[in-house]
């Protein structure tokens, strides 16, 4: 098995990829884990609340508890285009299933990056010959730039794919960016 990200070499910091280490000490937030466990049949979560109040380590104690694989991108302003998005969101995928995504990789590497339509269609459609869930976090989302990858190199939101995304971070930032997608049970 191939470490995390390892195919991407020295143009991803692999420790990205990391779930942040649950403590002993943690408290349960019974009621919170509920909520995201609701949040399973829907085909994205997000998780809002302000600085500093553990969003990401709710959500990694969450991910903790969970029957399904869980994969893990911690974002900063860095991953707002196109090419370093995908090469995380693809390092991320995978972790849990190693031989997945090669075609979508390949025009990653691409000497020119193919258009955001064919790069999306790829992804999408490797990602629906997965036959496992799985549970993607994109931890601190509000870290990318106005310019989202989100919306441009995602599935439209009717795709039914087996991924839950649950995006960590500040819901004002996501609704100033307009977010398209339908937020559901959000916690």
């Amino acid at each position: 098995m191939t470490k995390k990200g390892e195919r991407y070499g020295d143009s991803i910091l692999r420790t990205k990829l990391h779930r942040p280490k649950v403590t002993g000490d943690i408290v349960r937030r019974q009621r919170l884990h509920e909520q995201m466990d609701l949040g399973l049949e829907t085909p994205l979560t997000v998780v809002s609340a302000p600085a500093g109040y553990g969003k990401s380590m709710l959500v990694s104690h969450w991910a903790e508890s969970l029957d399904h694989p869980c994969a893990w991108v911690s974002l900063d302003r860095t991953d707002s285009e196109l090419e370093p998005f995908v090469a995380y969101f693809l390092a991320a995928v995978e972790s849990l299933f190693p031989e997945s995504c090669r075609e979508t990789a390949t025009l990653l590497h691409a000497a020119n990056l193919p258009p955001v339509p064919v790069v999306a269609r790829s992804l999408a459609n490797e990602l629906d010959v997965l036959d496992t869930p799985f549970v993607l976090v994109l931890d601190d989302y509000h870290r990318l730039h106005r310019r989202r990858p989100s919306t441009s190199s995602s599935p439209s939101s009717s795709s039914i794919l087996p991924i839950l995304c649950v995006w960590s971070s500040r819901l004002g930032t996501i609704l100033r960016w307009g977010c398209r997608r339908s937020v559901q049970g959000t916690v």
